[in-house]
């Protein structure tokens, strides 16, 4: 009898082979003045439109009849500036940086290097594939025929991760020396960014809503994070990830589609609601500036296609999924915002932007191309069901 298959509604985007690579403009990187040859400074106009449920957790719980749903109920609350709910800034710079960072050779920032997990001959217990199991010495493999699963730590290699080291800031030395293009441009731990957001407020009445459940959601496995060999065992038994797989980016999944018992009601903003948001950006680089452009996934060029942006929690359920629209885009020129109180930018035409996008696309160290079809290509995948799931 052939093993259940298993589900599939995530893939990984592969990381640049040869590591992280250097901002493109370390000079660029200051606040103390606005620079002019060369870069731009100025902000983007942005309409979002929440294409599924779109929930923003507040870490904080509310009564139902309070947030505008059926009475009686306890609900996960959504973020919200003076009653009202928002998407906040740091959630959509957030989710455009981890967009950015796959079409860019940049850092992986900080990430988990080790776990502890279960491992059991019970598929349905263990945590680690029974694939690993069988390859365990057979007092191993005695251990996890018991009726209690016992546990193994999982960690990183750390060969597998040195090439993609996080980026930290010098106080020694200028800090702008060894930055990646992430890094360089939404900032680092000790280093301001250069781009950032206004909270996304609701344009409008808000869509009529229900009550929305989701099955509880968990911090991915590390031992999914790449291939895995025994590395040690005795007292201490270890697995290792031996090489990371990339990151990972969601198939097409639309809520409904992952068969799941909903468990946790949630407070959220529903299907067609419609949002408005600013996107501020200072000393970029024409090519900077067309690769956020690119990872808010309103443009394409002649060879690379478009991604959808995703933002909040519940997107392994398919909650999440913002359609984005660029209204404007508008540059403060000269020294007119350091002077002027009443600046007024001045609008770039579409072609513009588009040219900003191919430049992007044409920069060899700044774009990974490769990143960029390999995310139009997982997110246009369709959730494939496990047999019989």
């Amino acid at each position: 009898m052939s093993p259940r298959k298993s589900p599939e509604w995530y893939d990984f985007v592969p990381l640049p082979p040869g590591g992280k690579g250097p901002a493109p403009d370390p000079e660029g990187v200051t606040h103390d003045r606005y620079l002019q040859e060369g870069h731009l400074t100025g902000y983007l106009e942005l309409t979002l439109e929440a294409v599924s449920p779109i929930h923003v957790g507040s870490g904080v719980v509310e009564l139902s009849e309070d947030v505008g749903q059926v009475e009686g109920k306890v609900v996960k609350g959504m973020a919200r500036v003076r009653g009202q709910p928002v998407i906040p800034a740091t959630s959509l710079k957030g989710a455009l940086r981890s967009r950015y960072e796959m079409i860019t050779p940049s850092c992986l920032g900080p990430i988990r290097t080790r776990a502890v997990e279960r491992y059991s001959d019970n598929p349905r217990r263990s945590e680690l594939p029974r694939k690993l199991i069988r390859q365990m010495p057979s007092e191993l493999q005695r251990r996890a025929k018991g009726r209690y699963p016992p546990r193994i730590t999982v960690e990183v290699a750390p060969e597998a991760i040195r090439p993609w080291q996080p980026c930290r800031p010098s106080k020694k030395k200028d800090p702008r020396s060894g930055l990646c293009p992430a890094c360089a441009l939404f900032g680092a731990e000790g280093l301001q960014g250069r781009v950032w957001f206004d909270d996304a407020r609701v344009i409008g009445k808000i869509p009529s809503r229900g009550s929305l459940r989701i099955a509880s959601l968990y911090q991915p496995r590390l031992h999914r994070a790449g291939p895995l060999t025994l590395h040690g065992w005795g007292r201490r038994t270890v697995v290792r990830v031996r090489e990371l797989k990339g990151r990972k980016a969601y198939y097409r999944v639309q809520l409904g589609d992952v068969p799941t018992k909903g468990n946790v009601p949630l407070d959220y903003l529903p299907r067609g609601t419609r949002l408005r948001t600013r996107l501020h950006f200072r000393n970029v680089t024409p090519a900077e500036l067309g690769g956020l452009i690119a990872a808010l996934g309103i443009v394409k060029t002649r060879d690379l296609d478009r991604f959808p942006f995703r933002v909040g929690g519940g997107k392994p359920v398919g909650l999440g999924y913002l359609e984005v629209t660029l209204r404007g885009l508008y540059l403060f020129e000269g020294d007119d915002p350091w002077l002027a109180f009443d600046a007024q930018p001045r609008p770039v035409d579409r072609e513009t932007i588009t040219g900003w996008v191919e430049a992007f696309a044409r920069n060899e160290t700044l774009c990974y191309k490769e990143g960029w079809r390999a995310l139009s290509e997982i997110t246009r995948r369709d959730y494939q069901p496990g047999e019989g799931g």
